[in-house]
């Protein structure tokens, strides 16, 4: 072939062929030139590491060809931590198996990120190859896989495969023992009033008013008398609370937590973040952001893995932001959305279907938190649930925070500032329920215990440290700074209730007024009334007690501020048989004393046999006429109704609908509200419509404007006047 008319023996020599030398080529008779870089394109180099740096730095890569780093391997700083959350810097530095690497060379000193790992063909890799040394021991690197997305679609921002987590042994306090301890030097706790010898030898006890705060029992003397060990031992002051704890357990022995406990700290399992559920198919489409590009900005984070492990059971689709690290999750996780801020959660149960903003953080939660969507700053929380109860479908607003919630927290609609709550019954787990409640802005500082159920809370409603037996109350704002005993339940309450202190049996109330300073001694209201409403109007409303024999009258309510205090009362002197008779308009429907219930018109269906148990609202109806209608009645339902009526100068034969408060039945949707009642036959009939308060064309009088409550409502019903009298005419 003759080039530039010589022949190719008559040219030059070239000593250096780089990867711009172009060669001829002949091609169905026509004359081409190709580069070097072509013809090498696709070669497979065997490159040390070292090998590659040079190459890179020396700018030697022949751009387009495939490179093999013979020793590459995972090398990282395995993250650790102490009782207290501080990291652990030395002893960190691990190696994973020797793992060849692929990369492509795009010009004489660059790579791709992209890179391929015959050991796992099917994933899809990055690879950051100025890792040189790990970023807390300094160990020596290979670089580093940024980004593995694995043959399930499993996402991390490194090698899920091969790095491995440290979980130590968790154990949660629940039950706070007898008496109180003082922990002295050697282990030595001192009791007083305490029941050791119901402890064993071995268990792991809890002292929240010091840090570190889990103790492991090494021998116990007597009831008062115990040693406990731990990494570290110190004194405490006397008086000091004591709980007992429980393990938490899985199928690997309970080793949930990222930190140690000051318990056998030298005992821990390792985890690949997805452990053996890649291989079992468990784990899929799980996103887990980019911890690893972001942990600087934390400014208190030392290492660069997120340091988060999936233990047993399904988990997929879930999605976690950049700042998701320290947690473990295990069982059915799935069709998650989580915000940025997700760390130090330890959770083994049902997390499913949630979408969870921004500062999810450091809580503790081994319960079935289902169904939520839960808002921003969320945040310092321990929710344990016991034999499957659940904290789930909550819309949950702002500033969650800093609550310790046991068991059947369920249903409910937080707004923003839910804050620094107690929220359970750390004896009795199994009986507690929270559940079904619509809570304002700043419901804060309380500590609730057991059966606060169905409420809907206004705002400002904050400072309570509130019993047993709260429940189907709905509360306006401005409630504050009470004690509430128990069985206080089915209130409604509006603005200015505050400072008080309830006693127990106080029931079904209605408070529609500023009642500022009540007290209501716990201990002395064994015979309260059912049905009680506090009303200041112009201050004609009075409250009265009773004895055996007599009844008497006091001042005003806001002239006895209060009740329990003999300040305020004349009580006959050792009378604490006493309980509170309220001058009111109430009365109360059973199912049992009424024989038909059906509905007038559309849209409301009856509920029970022959309709008797309470109705159903299955749409808004934009006229006061329709609802439901009851025949039949008779029995304390009758006779009640009729003193009131009668009390009140009202005919029991004009079916005039008029406007009532009500408290519903328990099962109802909405507990209690306002509704248009009204009599005929002399109360053998009447007839109920349900009122949606937003629409406030239901205070005008003397016409059926406003719009039905869409729900479902339930007998026992009781139904207290409305002041001032509202017409809301009657029914055809």
């Amino acid at each position: 072939m003759a080039l530039t008319g010589k022949t190719i023996g008559q040219l030059t020599y070239l000593s250096e062929v780089t990867t711009d030398t172009l060669f001829p080529v002949e091609l169905s008779g026509d004359t081409y030139h190709i580069s070097y870089s072509a013809i090498t394109a696709g070669v497979l180099a065997s490159v040390t590491y070292s090998e590659l740096v040079n190459n890179i730095t020396g700018e030697t890569l022949t751009a387009g060809s495939y490179y093999i780093i013979t020793d590459f391997q995972t090398c990282y700083d395995q993250p650790d931590f102490d009782v207290n959350g501080n990291a652990i810097t030395v002893g960190n530095y691990k190696t994973s198996e020797i793992e060849p690497i692929i990369v492509f060379a795009t010009s004489a000193n660059t790579i791709s990120s992209t890179a391929y790992q015959p050991t796992y063909p099917n994933d899809r890799i990055q690879y950051d190859w100025t890792f040189s040394e790990t970023e807390v021991t300094g160990g020596i690197a290979y670089g580093r896989i940024s980004e593995r997305i694995d043959e399930f679609n499993n996402r991390t921002d490194y090698d899920h495969r091969t790095i491995l987590f440290k979980r130590y042994k968790l154990f949660t306090y629940r039950e706070q023992l007898n008496g109180t301890i003082e922990l002295i030097s050697g282990g030595t706790v001192n009791g007083v009033g305490t029941s050791f010898n119901s402890l064993t030898v071995g268990d792991v006890v809890y002292l929240p008013n010091v840090s570190p705060s889990y103790f492991e029992i090494v021998s116990i003397s007597s009831n008062t008398l115990m040693t406990v060990s731990g990494d570290t031992t110190f004194t405490s002051g006397a008086a000091q609370q004591i709980y007992n704890t429980i393990e938490e357990t899985n199928e690997s022995g309970g080793y949930f937590s990222y930190k140690q406990t000051n318990v056998k700290t030298d005992d821990y399992l390792e985890y690949t973040t997805f452990g053996d559920a890649i291989s079992e198919s468990y784990a899929k489409n799980n996103y887990i952001g980019n911890y690893a590009n972001n942990y600087t900005n934390i400014g208190s984070e030392t290492f660069i893995l997120a340091n988060n492990v999936f233990l047993e059971g399904g988990y997929e689709s879930n999605k976690f932001g950049d700042y998701c690290y320290n947690n473990t999750f295990g069982t059915d996780n799935s069709n998650n959305v989580w915000g940025d801020w997700c760390l130090e959660n330890v959770s083994v149960n049902d997390i499913d279907d949630n979408i969870i903003g921004h500062n999810f953080n450091s809580n503790l939660i081994n319960t079935n938190l289902t169904s939520n969507h839960i808002g921003n700053d969320f945040g310092g929380n321990r929710l344990l649930g016991e034999n499957g109860e659940a904290f789930e479908d909550n819309i949950i607003g702002n500033n969650f925070n800093d609550n310790t919630i046991y068991s059947w927290f369920r249903d409910n609609e937080v707004l923003n500032r839910f804050q620094d709550n107690t929220i359970g019954d750390v004896i009795n787990l199994d009986n507690f329920q929270f559940t079904s409640n619509r809570i304002g802005k700043n419901f804060e500082n309380n500590t609730i215990v057991a059966n606060f159920v169905s409420n809907n809370i206004q705002n400002d409603f904050y400072g309570n440290n509130i019993s047993d037996g709260f429940q189907y109350n709905q509360i306006g704002s401005m409630f504050n700074n009470n004690t509430i005993g128990e069985y206080f339940y089915n209130n409604t309450i509006p603005d200015n209730f505050r400072t008080n202190q309830i006693g127990d049996s106080f029931q079904w109330n209605i408070v529609n007024a500023e009642v500022d300073g009540i007290c209501l001694s716990t201990g002395m209201l064994y015979d309260i009334t059912t049905v009680n409403v506090f009303k200041n109007k112009n201050g004609d409303d009075r409250l009265s007690y009773y004895d055996e024999v007599d009844v008497l009258t006091i001042e005003t309510l806001t002239e006895a501020p209060c009740l329990g205090g003999l300040n305020a009362l004349d009580v006959p002197e050792n009378d604490l048989n006493f309980g509170l008779i309220i001058n009111l308009a109430s009365f109360t429907i059973t199912s049992s004393d009424f024989t038909f219930g059906g509905d007038i018109d559309t849209d409301t269906t009856p509920l029970g046999v022959d309709g008797v148990d309470g109705f159903e609202n299955t749409a808004s109806q934009n006229s006061l006429y329709d609802g439901y209608y009851g025949t039949g009645l008779s029995g304390t339902s009758l006779s009640g109704l009729t003193t009131v009526y009668n009390n009140l100068g009202l005919s029991l034969n004009d079916n005039t609908g008029r406007l009532w408060y009500v408290t519903w039945g328990p099962g109802s949707t909405i507990p209690s509200g306002i509704v248009k009642f009204g009599s005929n036959v002399d109360g053998v009939s009447f007839d109920i419509q349900t009122i949606d308060t937003s629409d406030t064309n239901y205070l005008t009088p003397n016409n059926a404007d406003g719009t039905s409550l869409v729900g479902t409502f339930l007998f026992p019903a009781t139904f207290t006047i409305y002041e001032p009298l509202t017409d809301k005419n009657g029914w055809c």
